[in-house]
């Protein structure tokens, strides 16, 4: 019986260990991949970095693409926490909430969205699984608005065609901020966040109604100053 335990234990113990192993293999790919790009780093950059050998980080990734494959994930996933909060919608402070994350998260996995089209291009499977998840999301952002606008924050579209290309406007320059400022500025610092922040919010600044609009101006010139 003690053996079995023993057993056990040790297979617990190298479960926990290999979970560890990956999660950093995760986490120092994408600390490189943001200060260097992912077009520059190679598997064997990311196993020295962590002081491993190349086969220890090919048992559990075959290649560079799996890696960025995985990150992808994790960036759906806690974007998603973001576009599928229940509050959303029903408060302008939601709203704020809802730039300041978004745009925090996105600068947590900056490498992404400022090689978007190359990382897609290179991988078939990786850009059906995006467009699959663009559409989601777009589709997510109408129920959004439409709390929003049963909450009087924001006015209701005045055609359906405003409707459709605005929504998809928003996916766009949500995507595609970070691109901008990285030809603007020579750094990507922490303070991008006041950039996105605004991006987005000049995006659907039309919609929203005026008292809404006061209080929610307010509060972006205090926490995010231009």
């Amino acid at each position: 019986m003690g053996n079995i335990i023993d057993g056990r234990l040790d297979l617990e113990k190298k479960n926990r260990n290999s979970t560890k192993t990956k999660e950093k293999i995760l986490l120092t790919a994408i600390e490189l991949f943001n200060k260097y790009t992912a077009s520059a780093i190679s598997t064997n950059h990311i196993a020295a970095e962590m002081n491993i050998s190349p086969g220890n980080l090919y048992y559990y990734f075959k290649n560079k693409e799996e890696i960025i494959k995985e990150i992808f994930l994790r960036l759906a996933e806690g974007a998603d926490r973001i576009w599928y909060n229940p509050e959303l919608g029903k408060t302008e402070e939601s709203l704020i909430d809802y730039f300041k994350n978004l745009a925090s998260h996105m600068y947590a996995f900056r490498f992404f969205y400022l090689e978007l089209n190359v990382l897609l291009k290179n991988d078939p499977e990786l850009r059906k699984t995006y467009m699959e998840r663009a559409d989601r999301i777009i589709q997510q952002m109408k129920l959004v608005f439409a709390e929003f606008i049963r909450h009087n924050i924001m006015k209701n579209f005045e055609s359906e065609r405003e409707r459709i290309f605005l929504l998809r406007n928003i996916w766009t320059v949500g995507q595609m901020w970070m691109t901008y400022s990285n030809l603007k500025y020579d750094n990507i610092t922490p303070e991008i966040v006041n950039d996105g922040v605004w991006q987005m919010y000049t995006v659907v600044e039309r919609l929203i109604t005026k008292k809404s609009k006061i209080k929610i101006e307010k509060i972006l010139y205090k926490l995010f100053p231009i």
